[in-house]
């Protein structure tokens, strides 16, 4: 198991991934990738997610791919955190954010809704896979979501899972 660390050297933070080992003497930790500079953002937009997608919710479900509506998720969780949309890219000051890609002359964190956003959550949540039962995938899956920052509607994840789920898939569900 693994998860997010913030550790502060000299009054600047910064994010680890740390995994957890089981040994004879109990859990030991240890850290695994350094992620990068911790950026705190605050909200900055009210928007509702209905209004941003311009359509009926089960119109755009039913017109997009799992991974287009992960990528509209993260749009919307980027834009009302203070991200400026230039074209297919989302800005923050030197930060681009483009086709599922963090572009930064040093490796960045934000943190927003009690979670890090970064290229490792980015990747967690396009390589997520399928782990069979349904009530165990669909936790996981909005753990995935919650640990990157990306708050999603309770309505709109019931129709995401819905539409990722299958009972008998054995591969990766976002691809």
């Amino acid at each position: 198991m693994s998860f997010y660390r913030i550790k502060k050297i000299k009054n600047i933070e910064y994010a680890y991934l740390v995994k957890n080992k089981w040994t004879k003497k109990g859990a030991r930790q240890k850290v695994s990738k350094y992620l990068g500079k911790l950026i705190r953002l605050e909200q900055v937009k009210e928007l509702e997610f209905t209004d941003f997608i311009k359509k009926d919710l089960q119109e755009f479900i039913d017109d997009n791919t799992p991974s287009q509506i992960a990528d509209f998720l993260i749009e919307f969780e980027l834009l009302k955190h203070g991200f400026k949309k230039i074209k297919d890219t989302l800005t923050f000051g030197d930060v681009q954010y483009s086709k599922r890609k963090i572009k930064s002359s040093s490796p960045v964190v934000y943190f927003f809704n009690d979670g890090f956003f970064c290229a490792q959550s980015v990747k967690d949540i396009f390589s997520f896979d399928y782990l069979g039962e349904d009530s165990v995938t669909a936790t996981k899956l909005a753990e995935t979501f919650v640990g990157a920052g990306i708050n999603i509607p309770p309505e709109v994840f019931i129709h995401f899972f819905k539409k990722i789920y299958k009972k008998d898939a054995s591969s990766k569900i976002l691809p």
